[in-house]
């Protein structure tokens, strides 16, 4: 979320709340975006809500905020993930004319000067509220960091960041922590976890912050990944390191090992279509693609490693649905269709005219197939020399796997090429997919059951992709 700092001296304003929506962790893809629905938010950012200063909204009473106030929000409100706050949303703010108040169940004065905080309750009749205090990404000059628990539903917050101490050669050195961005267990509510993003160091507890315990860690925790059944279990990301490290704990953060590098997108199985301890990752492979694996013993054995689709720019994860995106040019799609086609040029238009989407098997190359063509399809390997080396539009083809089975290749019926899918619903034992193609025109597509055949459902709709091309505007 695009924060602003108010100008001049730091003074205590009032806070108010904003959802925020996180997507499923790692490094967001170019090519395949799912829409961020509140069943499918991870369970760990479930329960969060960002507070910032403002000097839009005022008291009640029509006053200016004269002290540092936490107004929160009806507990029964829709959760959303609890982000860092570099994450921008893309939407017109109001003025404060426009700007209705909230309606404010309790209060509670903290005194404090920090002009953002992310607040959580542990949910599950619990009365514990956790709030982190600290400095948005913008704000200049050194930053701090202050942590409250409240036992009581927020009625009364108690300071308690004395329990969160750096250890070792931190402290001889002067360091001061700066906790960054705090994680709930889905699995246990007692349990969270503070991360100090500059140290390299991290925080448990086991008992809603009555006590705490810090670690310092080989990494650099750009991220974790909490484990919704198995509390002990955390993966951590280290996306500032230039090997991109996958790292895992299966003590709650107090030791790691390193179980995959070059990751770009990563994910924690979903039971019962995964083993518990299954987790999937998109890895970046030395030739400049991308291989979608999955290990169910953190890629210790080659038995229990499974290479799911290779040479793919991007992945993504839906409960009993999985997703992929392989980019093949026009060229190559039409040399493919002249060999189906037993090398008649003419056939292979005409099918190219009703299915231009389909791709060679992923475990094949350009060149094989090229190969191939030049043995049995001389009129193809013509087409071949006529074509190869020309600007012809690529087209992206999507993958879907169902229940867990194979990857397939999904089939649109459009000659257009394609540029990006936007996953908007895959529930229902249906797909729902806003495909983009050249220019910026959108089709609506519904699938079957398997999410494999696709037919035409709405021309020319506008949708808005929080990760996308167009992300700086409600139209596409």
């Amino acid at each position: 979320m695009a924060m602003r700092r108010a100008g001049g001296m730091r003074s205590p304003l009032l806070f108010y709340v904003w959802l925020l929506l996180i997507a499923a962790s790692g490094i967001n893809s170019s090519t395949l975006h799912l829409h961020p629905e509140l069943r499918h938010v991870p369970p760990q950012n479930r329960g969060f809500f960002t507070i910032q200063t403002s000097k839009d909204l005022r008291d009640a009473d029509g006053g200016g905020a004269a002290a540092p106030a936490l107004p929160l929000a009806a507990r029964g409100a829709p959760q959303g993930g609890s982000g860092s706050g570099e994450h921008p949303e893309h939407r017109s703010r109001r003025s404060a004319a426009e700007a209705a108040m909230p309606k404010v169940y309790s209060q509670a004065d903290l005194n404090d000067s920090h002009n953002q905080m992310v607040v959580h309750w542990a949910g599950e009749k619990s009365n514990v509220i956790v709030a982190l205090a600290r400095d948005s990404a913008s704000a200049t000059g050194p930053k701090t960091s202050s942590v409250y628990v409240s036992y009581d539903y927020g009625t009364n917050f108690a300071l308690v960041s004395d329990k969160f101490q750096l250890s070792g050669d931190k402290v001889k050195d002067g360091i001061k922590q700066v906790i960054s961005q705090f994680y709930h267990s889905p699995a246990d509510n007692r349990r969270y976890l503070f991360v100090d993003s500059t140290s390299n160091y991290l925080w448990n507890t086991l008992d809603f912050c009555r006590s705490v315990h810090g670690f310092s860690l080989p990494f650099k925790p750009t991220d974790l990944l909490l484990h919704s059944k198995r509390a002990n279990l955390v993966l951590g990301y280290d996306g500032s390191h230039p090997n991109k490290q996958l790292w895992k704990s299966d003590d709650f953060g107090e030791t790691w090992v390193l179980i995959q590098e070059h990751v770009k997108t990563y994910f924690w199985g979903v039971e019962p279509y995964d083993r518990p301890t299954t987790v999937l990752v998109q890895r970046h492979e030395p030739q400049g693609v991308s291989t979608i694996l999955s290990s169910t013993d953190f890629f210790q054995s080659e038995q229990n490693r499974k290479v799911i689709l290779e040479k793919v720019d991007s992945f993504q994860l839906r409960d009993k649905y999985m997703f992929a995106t392989t980019t093949r040019s026009a060229v190559f799609v039409l040399v493919y269709l002249s060999c189906l086609c037993g090398g008649s040029l003419g056939q292979a238009a005409q099918q190219m005219v009703k299915m231009v989407r389909i791709s060679p098997p992923p475990r094949h190359t350009q060149t094989d197939f090229l190969s191939f063509l030049h043995r049995t399809s001389p009129a193809a390997m013509l087409l071949r020399r006529k074509l190869l080396g020309s600007h012809a539009a690529s087209s992206v083809q999507l993958w879907v796997s169902y229940n867990r089975q194979p990857m397939k290749a999904a089939q649109f019926m459009t000659r257009h090429p394609i540029t990006e899918y936007y996953i908007a619903d895959a529930s229902e034992e249906q797909v729902f997919v806003c495909v983009n193609h050249l220019n910026n025109v959108t089709h609506l597509y519904i699938s079957d059951a398997q999410g494999l055949s696709f037919s035409l459902s709405l021309e020319n709709v506008l949708y808005y992709s929080p990760e996308g091309s167009g992300s700086n505007t409600l139209i596409r």
